[in-house]
């Protein structure tokens, strides 16, 4: 698992077993007006996975 800050850094560790996320788990604590998040299935994984886009209204 990895959190990172307002400043960029990032900390890792491993989720214990039990827990309810199967492969990925992406989750927005901030609101950012100028980005659009959408899911978009992989080919590859064969996972609905996250695709972040800029707009162009900033």
């Amino acid at each position: 698992m990895l959190v990172s800050d307002n400043k960029g850094m990032v900390y890792g560790g491993h989720l214990l077993d039990y827990n309810i996320i199967n492969t990925n788990c992406e989750l927005v604590i901030n609101e950012l007006d100028d980005y659009v998040f959408n899911r978009i299935y992989n080919n590859i994984t064969g996972y609905q996975e996250l695709d972040i886009k800029k707009t162009s209204k900033c």
